[in-house]
């Protein structure tokens, strides 16, 4: 996705995606035993054990986004699927666009952008992660099919 606005108009969107992958900080900072556990920290030290060098890191604000975007759409596809059909994606990226929990977490990474560039972004983030959720939920459903 990089590669695509680096190569267009928008060097600003491009700035933005740099700075999603950037600011790793808070992702690496070490967790403090008298600290209360929480899903980030707990995420944080499976990174670290993890990651061999290959894994992309991402700052707070984007793992929140991207887990306010799971639970919005991970609904609509199994459901659209388990019924035989194909979702409607416009139809989704206008209730998964007007969902408040995802405006928010998205309005905190792209506070640099103008509106329509924020708009664009967020359309094809959507529109991505809906074609990798969808093959994944659509994988998982077949095998569950097969076992039954």
């Amino acid at each position: 996705m990089k590669k695509k606005y680096m190569l267009g108009k928008s060097s600003v969107i491009y700035q933005c995606l740099v700075k999603m992958e950037e600011g790793t900080t808070n992702l690496e900072a070490e967790g403090n035993d008298a600290e209360e556990e929480t899903y980030l920290t707990y995420t944080r030290a499976w990174l670290k054990l993890v990651n061999r060098g290959g894994l992309f890191t991402v700052n707070e604000q984007v793992y929140t986004f991207f887990q306010e975007l799971e639970v919005c759409i991970y609904p609509m596809l199994a459901e659209k699927l388990k019924m035989g059909a194909g979702p409607e994606k416009d139809e989704m990226v206008q209730k998964i666009e007007a969902n408040e929990d995802i405006l928010f977490a998205w309005s905190l990474i792209t506070v640099d952008l103008s509106r329509d560039d924020s708009h664009l972004l967020l359309t094809d983030i959507i529109l991505l992660w809906m074609t990798i959720r969808g093959y994944a939920i659509a994988s998982s459903l077949v095998e569950d099919y097969k076992e039954a």
